[in-house]
């Protein structure tokens, strides 16, 4: 995954700028990051999608998963490019991908 660092690091650095800017009202932040998701390919969305599950008891990623969730980036998800369908529900949830309290 080292390879992709700089990749996720880019994508989140945007939307925390985005979400950072306190002059811009949020429904044009919303506007601003449907901009920047039709930039992205669905094998990148879902890229993004498994990079913001916890994948163990820590839960890293928590923040990414709901920055991800407050500008709708899961809604251009398309679920048949899924390891597996339940992955959904488990990020929905806010659960775990192994180690934690998910069975997927």
């Amino acid at each position: 995954m080292s390879d992709y660092a700089h990749y996720f690091r880019s994508f989140y650095n945007v939307l925390d700028f985005l979400d950072g800017s306190k002059s811009v009202p949020f429904e044009q932040k919303k506007l601003y990051a449907r901009t920047f998701r039709a930039q992205l390919s669905d094998i990148e969305i879902v890229s993004i999608f498994y990079n913001a599950i916890p994948v163990n008891q820590l839960g890293q990623s928590t923040v990414k998963r709901d920055m991800l969730q407050k500008y709708e980036f899961t809604s251009a998800l398309v679920v048949g490019c899924l390891v597996h369908p339940i992955h959904n529900q488990v990020f929905r949830e806010g659960r775990n991908i192994g180690g934690g309290d998910a069975k997927a």
